[in-house]
């Protein structure tokens, strides 16, 4: 027989020496039905036999091999009358007896006794007791020594010499590891449980008698093993510990006998936890080394819950729950800050159950077994994801489960709090754009900790329950660090806590906590997964792109042999990035697109923006605006993170699963966070930063159907049909439209385009709701400052962006003109062309984006102005968007409007018949006396072939009616009448005197002003243009408003006498 053989035998044979696989091996009549479950208590022992390792002689290898005799009633037995009369049990229900009965059966002659006894012993243990068995080569001479002069047996000295000889054998001869032994321990003892051959009462109060003491000495005997009393071999406790847990993980060990051991040690606190601490370590590295896609994946958390839910129920106390908060390594200092997250993670022990992950970052498992090879359908990923969600939800509630278990102790609860605050806290660089991600946590293991911390806050916890102030009490167990706060700077904020009077504080309280570190952990892990979401979709983007143009030139490269090899690499890498990079998306979305993680998440949102609302003095049965002038301090000193990643996230479910705001589980909550997006957007003057409140806006734009479609109507209905909304969110966002001009960011001049285009988009919107369309037109009369302002400001987009489009249309028309010219082209070198094509694609992008915002702005005037007109005609704006209108015309009409005729006019949203369409509608709608004058005005434009231009390429393409090209044709020729009366009478004032000069415009004052601010006179038409720009003096940068402005009437009376007295003496000359 060869080695291994030999070693499987041994193995085999030494499972039987404890009974096998714990099933009784009947010889006559039927056995007692077993327990299904394999939870269940015992009876616990009494106060004085609670240790082991305090009894004497201890059991070693000396006393094993030296006297096989000796019993362990005599060292660490427990006797059956203290087992029966234990008060201690654990709380669930059990089946099966391990009482013994009182009273010995009388009616049976000690042979008949004898042969029961014997019989049983040989069955449950599987051994012989003739001498015939090499395990029990003494087995004669033992029961002789267990037997009285009057020939009865002592069963219990007969059990405990039998049974330690089986396990003596079974570790000295047989070599036996811990695994082995303890597991044949286990077996003897189910197998003890389930014993009964009589079928008389008599015979089974025998058998009864054999049983108990089995059962007694065999957990007598593990306790011992588990203590070291009884080595195994060079093992170690932590070894038998390891190799418990291993066998309580796999469901081998016998959940009765479990039980029985903590019944009868769990009263001595020292000697329990000298017990089961080895065997928490390898639950631990055992809970550490699942995934999802192993076996059983959730055996280490079922065993650590069921542990935790055991119970003294003479006491009351959970004496895992106790043992676990006390291991050194429950709350572990780390090693290093600069890796405190990804330290706490891998040594604390909850930090091991909580590593299940989807994503390939975390481990490769999930992505090799399930998304391996490309091209699987959307059948089969659906199904998938559905499976992995399933399976991760079902770890998640056991998770839960711990930690709600471990909370509901009292005694325990302030450690659980502070190992769930050095789990954020040691993370808090996973909240940064750039992060070391091998010095932070996993990201499953911040989601999964999110899902116990949802929990404990998702329709637990009342608003009014929350503490405010908890982010800076004294006692507070979660440390933020520095951060940018909503409003207050540090240091008002720093003055404000100072302020507080120490017996005003409240301790912290267990809700408030909960919320906060909910708050906390959010920003920790799912706005990270967020920000990496979109990023690998730019990423498998950019690769793709990539691919696809090396592919199509190909041809340019295919005949250069270094050049092939060079390309045909490159593109080899690439196309296994790019199969890496989709493999771990699709890992990805089963965790950040996980519909029960993202709806909670939308439910603890809701709880936060009634807090939100409750801090800036909001009623949250009816909420009304204004607010309060004075931002309140509880308020304004919140971290700015709050509400921007509650921003991010709502973003992201817009974007992605819309489909989650409209479950009926969150309709509360949205609701909720809609008051508080229309509250906070019609108060900017609450945030700080302005680029956290245009992402607000674009929350708004996002929901809009212009851009979603139908997939957040029921969202962007909610919006625009706010009580607070048809009031003020029209006004608030037109005062942001004119607020945005200046934002303190290098970028500031481009980031107003963007934030721009999302308000006139909603302005498109809201125009067509009867409500707000009043409301847009009453403050046009209202608010005539704030509206002028607005107006000034959409002539400026409108200028440059519709400028920069006409420009970049131009050069795509030459560039795409010389490519299609195979002459001119090839007359390039490669490196020439290389560089035109980067130049097409850089000007294509450019002009995509400025028509896209310039066709906005146009149509948005036009909309306008259709109902709103004075606002158009001031002084200080008439001639502006006079100019700017004919600018545009005769770009689109005169003779070099060839110029801007592309390819592909649609790729870049080039709409030439619109965009005339649009700008004429203006001209249409200002008809007046005022506004052809200030047409007339423009010198650098305007023309009298620009009307006639217009109309006969309106006429040509069929863009206006003919009575709308009728009063298009009217306004021209009151045009040309003034600009013809004006160029008669016009004059000559370049010699008129300096002073009576603008200083900026070299042009003669009519209605001089004076700043004071600088102590410069300007004329007034042009100062208050400058001052709808910014509101400061053009000279000093001070802050100047227009009510600042002193008119100098000494000034302007020497300028009309000057202008008079010039006028009649040309009057004269002529």
């Amino acid at each position: 027989m060869d080695e291994q053989t030999t070693d499987e035998v041994r193995k085999k044979r030494i499972a039987r020496l404890g009974g096998g696989t714990g099933e009784s091996n009947p010889k006559k009549g039927t056995s007692k039905t077993p327990t299904e479950s394999n939870v269940g208590p015992v009876p616990s022992a009494s106060p004085d036999c609670r240790s082991l390792s305090k009894k004497e002689p201890s059991i070693g290898p000396d006393s094993m091999e030296v006297d096989s005799g000796l019993g362990l009633q005599d060292t660490a037995c427990i006797s059956p009358k203290a087992f029966q009369n234990a008060p201690v049990q654990l709380s669930t229900p059990h089946n099966s007896s391990t009482t013994p009965r009182k009273s010995s059966p009388t009616s049976l002659s000690n042979k008949q006794k004898h042969k029961i006894v014997i019989d049983a012993l040989a069955a449950i243990l599987q051994v012989k007791l003739d001498g015939t068995d090499a395990i029990l080569p003494n087995a004669p001479l033992t029961i002789d020594s267990c037997s009285t002069s009057e020939g009865e047996l002592d069963v219990k000295e007969l059990v405990n010499q039998v049974l330690y000889d089986v396990v003596h054998y079974s570790i000295n001869s047989m070599v036996a590891d811990s695994s082995q032994v303890l597991l044949s321990l286990s077996n003897c003892f189910g197998t003890s449980s389930k014993y009964s051959q009589g079928a008389k009462r008599l015979i089974a109060q025998v058998e009864d008698l054999v049983t108990t003491e089995l059962k007694e000495q065999s957990t007598c005997i593990t306790l011992a093993i588990l203590e070291g009393s009884i080595p195994i071999g060079s093992e170690s406790t932590l070894c038998v510990g390891k190799s418990l847990a291993e066998e309580l993980v796999k469901r081998n060990y016998h959940w009765d006998m479990f039980c029985h051991m903590v019944a009868l040690t769990c009263k001595d606190k020292a000697f329990f936890d000298k017990l089961f601490s080895p065997m928490l370590i390898g639950l631990m590295e055992k809970a550490r080394g699942l995934t999802l896609v192993s076996k059983n994946y959730l055996c280490a958390l079922n065993i650590l819950k069921d542990l935790l839910l055991l119970k003294d129920s003479s006491t009351g106390s959970s004496p895992f729950v106790n043992l676990v908060v006390n291991l050194e390594n429950w709350l572990p200092a780390p090693v290093t800050t600069d890796t405190a997250g990804i330290m706490v993670q891998n040594i604390s022990f909850l930090g091991a159950f909580l590593g299940l992950s989807t994503f390939a970052e975390d481990t490769t498992a999930v992505a090799d077994t399930y998304f391996s090879t490309e091209g699987q359908d959307a059948r089969y990923l659906t199904n998938t994801n559905a499976m992995l969600r399933s399976n991760l939800k079902l770890a998640r509630l056991q998770m839960c489960e711990i930690i709600l278990t471990i909370l509901r102790v009292k005694e325990t609860r302030p450690a659980v709090l502070s190992l769930l605050a050095t789990f954020l806290e040691a993370n808090g660089r996973r909240s940064q754009i750039q992060v070391d991600e091998r010095k932070v946590a996993t990201d499953g293991f911040m989601l999964n900790l999110l899902s116990c911390l949802h929990e404990l806050s998702i329709d637990k916890i009342s608003v009014s329950k929350i503490d405010g102030l908890y982010l800076y009490h004294p006692q507070r167990k979660l440390k933020v660090a520095d951060c940018s706060r909503l409003k207050a700077t540090e240091a008002e904020v720093e003055k404000w806590i100072k302020a507080i009077k120490p017996e005003e504080w409240i301790e912290p309280k267990f809700p408030t906590e909960c919320f906060f570190f909910t708050l906390r952990c959010i920003s920790l892990s799912i706005i990270p997964n967020i920000r990496k979401y979109r990023r690998r979709i730019r990423v498998i983007r950019e690769l793709a792109s990539l691919l696809k143009d090396l592919e199509k030139s190909r041809d340019s490269w295919q005949s250069n042999a270094a050049l092939k090899y060079r390309n045909e690499r490159q593109m080899q890498r690439w196309n296994e990035q790019l199969a890496n990079f989709k493999r771990a998306q699709l890992c990805s979305d089963t965790s950040v697109l996980d519909p029960d993680i993202l709806s909670r998440t939308i439910r603890f949102y809701g709880l936060s923006s009634l807090f939100l609302l409750q801090q800036v003095g909001c009623n949250l049965d009816l909420p009304k605006l204004p607010l309060a002038a004075s931002v309140p301090m509880a308020f304004a000193s919140l971290p700015e993170y709050i509400i921007d990643d509650m921003a991010d996230f709502i973003l992201f479910i817009e974007q992605n699963m819309p489909v989650v705001l409209t479950e009926p589980l969150c309709c509360r909550a949205v609701a909720d966070i809609v008051t508080l997006l229309v509250v906070l957007v019609c108060s900017p003057s609450y945030i700080k930063n302005p680029y956290l409140t245009a992402k607000l806006v674009e929350i708004i734009f996002t929901a809009d159907s212009n851009i979603s479609g139908n997939t957040c109507k029921d969202f962007s209905q909610q919006i625009y049909e706010h009580t607070v909304a048809l009031d003020h969110l029209m006004p608030s966002l037109m005062r942001f439209y004119v607020d945005i001009e200046s934002t303190g960011s290098h970028t500031e001049f481009f980031d107003k385009f963007g934030i721009r285009y999302q308000i006139s988009i909603i302005f498109k919107s809201l125009w067509c709701i009867k409500a707000h369309k009043a409301q847009f037109i009453r403050t046009a009369s209202t608010e005539k400052d704030d509206f002028t302002r607005f107006v000034n400001m959409l002539t400026n987009d409108t200028t440059f962006l519709l400028d920069e489009s006409l420009d970049s249309l131009k050069a795509i028309h030459e560039l795409q003109d010389l490519m299609n010219s195979p002459t001119k082209w090839n007359q390039l070198n490669r490196e020439t062309q290389q560089a035109k094509e980067r130049r097409l694609s850089q000007e294509e992008k450019q002009c995509r984006s400025y028509l896209t915002l310039g066709s906005e702005t146009v149509e948005m005037f036009r909309y306008l102005t259709e109902y709103i007109k004075l606002p158009f005609l001031t002084q200080e704006l008439a001639d502006r968007l006079a100019a700017m209108l004919n600018f545009n015309v005769k770009q689109l009409c005169g003779p070099k409007c060839k110029n801007l005729v592309v390819r592909n006019a649609e790729k870049y949203s080039w709409e030439p018949k619109k965009l005339l369409d649009d700008l004429t509608a203006i001209y249409s709608n200002l008809d007046c006396e005022i506004f052809a004058a200030a047409l007339a005005n423009d010198e650098r434009s305007y023309s009298d072939s620009l009307f006639t231009d217009a109309v006969s390429k309106m006429t040509r393409a069929n863009i206006k009616s003919t009575l709308e090209i009728e009063k298009f044709t009217n306004l021209g020729k009151k045009v040309n009448k003034i600009l013809a009366d004006k160029q008669q009478n016009d004059m000559d004032w370049s010699d008129a005197p300096e002073r009576f000069k603008d200083p900026l415009m070299d042009t003669l004052m009519l209605d001089p002003v004076l700043l004071p601010t600088s102590n410069i006179v300007m004329d007034r038409k042009h100062i208050l243009r400058q001052l709808l720009n910014k509101s400061e003096d053009p000279f000093n940068r001070k802050e100047l408003k227009v009510e600042d402005l002193v008119e100098d009437k000494e000034l302007k009376k020497e300028i009309e006498d000057w202008v008079r007295s010039r006028a009649k003496r040309l009057r004269t000359d002529a």
